[in-house]
């Protein structure tokens, strides 16, 4: 529980979209492409779909894509309407809940490097696996909105307009990553940014302000 009330509740959802403090990453680096056949084959396996059964069965978190229906996050939007005067607008408010009705969120969420507008490490890797997802038949023809979100250090406008920008840099990243066929989804994926609303934890440390600033996934059929 944190300083302001929210609650950080320990979940695979959580630990996959980067929300729960009490995990921890296992990396597996490589220099390049080694020369060994068998390494080779154990990073790709370790990336690969077929891997991911295993992982869960071993007690770890796999890379799957998770999904939480906005019911599932109303202790998250009550927090929210309690918000300092400075961290919320009611008007935006209520055109997020408009924009999440009958949405799902995905656990891929995009960050970026502290005081910065470049994606962090694992966001880099997120684009191509999210623009893999949008050609994927389970997402065809599906509404998608990234929405930004920033924490509250200044004036509501700017860290709305500024959650709009990083949001706008995810689709243009995600277009880019797709090629050719991001023609296939171009037309059903969209921004919006709301600034510091509905913050994932409080607003009292760099470590969670950084967290706070992100552009979540959401999908609606």
């Amino acid at each position: 529980t944190g300083t302001c009330g929210l609650i950080a509740r320990p979940s695979a959802f959580a630990i996959k979209a980067g929300e729960y403090a009490l995990s921890r990453p296992l990396y597996l680096y490589s220099a390049g492409a080694p020369a060994e056949p068998a390494a080779r084959g154990l990073i790709r396996y370790a990336a690969s779909k077929r891997a991911q059964a295993l992982i869960t069965e071993a007690d770890f978190i796999d890379r799957s894509v998770g999904e939480l229906g906005v019911d599932d996050q109303k202790e998250r939007m009550a927090h929210a309407l309690n918000a300092p005067p400075q961290a919320f607008d009611m008007e935006l408010m209520r055109q997020l809940l408009a924009d999440i009705k009958g949405a799902r969120r995905l656990s891929i969420t995009f960050r970026f490097n502290r005081g910065t507008i470049d994606f962090d490490a694992r966001s880099r890797r997120e684009i191509a696996h999210l623009a893999e997802l949008l050609q994927s038949p389970e997402l065809a023809g599906k509404n998608v909105t990234l929405v930004g979100f920033s924490d509250a250090e200044t004036k509501l406008s700017l860290m709305t307009a500024f959650a709009l920008k990083r949001a706008s840099q995810v689709r243009q990243a995600v277009m880019a990553a797709a090629g050719p066929g991001a023609r296939a989804f171009a037309g059903n994926l969209h921004t919006r940014g709301y600034g510091p609303i509905a913050p994932l934890v409080c607003n009292d440390t760099p470590d969670h302000r950084q967290l706070n600033r992100r552009v979540e996934v959401w999908v609606k059929d």
